[in-house]
């Protein structure tokens, strides 16, 4: 599995808009797989990618947003409430329209998390 991690890596830091993009796709699928200890750190991965990317990138944004619910079940609560839902409202507080709805879906995954 490390061998498959650092792959991974280099393709979420690639230079390419395009090859990040494939890669944040199936990043949930990845997660699953991951050791739940390591898991955390591919958040900070997250935020960096939506603070760098710059405006002509909103696609790239849109697609992080849109991923979110899918992260919910693969943390704990405690990493669900300070990291996860604080990320829903910077999603949510993205100028483009397209980011801000993508993240939608990701709101019933947190509250229901919060439930049981």
């Amino acid at each position: 599995m490390s061998d498959l991690i650092g792959v991974f890596n280099k393709f979420l830091e690639d230079g390419n808009p395009q090859v990040r993009e494939g890669a944040f796709k199936t990043m949930h699928i990845f997660l699953n797989e991951v050791e739940e200890k390591e898991r955390p750190k591919y958040i900070g991965i997250i935020k960096r990618t939506y603070d760098n990317a710059p405006k002509s990138q909103w696609r790239t944004k849109a697609l992080l947003a849109k991923n979110l619910n899918k992260y919910v079940n693969l943390f704990d609560l405690n990493i669900v409430t300070t990291e996860l839902l604080p990320m829903f409202f910077m999603f949510l507080d993205d100028r483009n329209t397209s980011v801000s709805e993508a993240v939608a879906t990701a709101l019933a995954p947190i509250l229901m998390k919060y439930s049981g």
